[in-house]
């Protein structure tokens, strides 16, 4: 098992290994860290004993956030990506207290796109990264959700969360604006588009 952590286009690994003596030491996780702060491809993958664990003490050093959100397709199998800041992105946001991955993953998909009657085909690989804020890091750990629609809904876009375009996607439309999309949403995307 693995999970990756994004910031820009550097990419940390964090692999599990059942052998203690090819686990990453605590100066190898401290180099690798500092080099994904920097924008740097850390050197090798971390590897590690208990992925969670691992996860849990990196934590430590973020403010922790957990979000939700889907890829949608239509009834031609297009995919929804909306345009936010600059970059082609998915619907998500955060999880507000109380709620699940499924239910904000479905509000936010509403509250940012207008659409409703989605049909949950299955959970994803979460994503993670990290991002500087008003002189905080944070490390945001999205769930995914992939849903269908069999209905033609108008989109409405949320607007003053910086939406300013959505379009239904086909894997050639997708290879096109490649580089415009958030590199922590690549690997989910090419795991649903081959």
């Amino acid at each position: 098992m693995s999970i990756f952590i994004h910031h820009g286009p550097a990419t940390l690994k964090i692999q599990s290994t059942d052998q203690p003596a090819f686990a990453s030491s605590p100066a190898v996780i401290e180099k690798a860290m500092k080099d994904l702060i920097a924008f740097r491809q850390p050197d090798s993958p971390l590897l590690t004993l208990n992925i969670e664990d691992t996860l849990s003490r990196l934590a430590t050093r973020f403010r922790w956030i957990e979000a939700a959100g889907g890829i949608i397709k239509d009834k031609a199998g297009k995919i929804l990506l909306i345009h936010r800041r600059g970059h082609w992105d998915l619907p998500k946001g955060k999880i507000d207290e109380g709620e699940t991955p499924q239910v904000a993953a479905v509000r936010e998909i509403q509250e940012e796109t207008g659409l409703s009657q989605l049909i949950e085909l299955e959970a994803c690989s979460p994503t993670y990264h990290i991002y500087p804020m008003q002189e905080h890091w944070f490390l945001k750990k999205t769930h995914w959700f992939q849903y269908e629609m069999r209905t033609d809904q108008p989109l409405l876009l949320q607007t003053e969360e910086d939406i300013t375009d959505a379009r239904w996607m086909d894997t050639d439309e997708i290879r096109l604006v490649w580089m415009e999309i958030y590199p922590s949403l690549k690997p989910l995307l090419e795991k649903i588009i081959g």
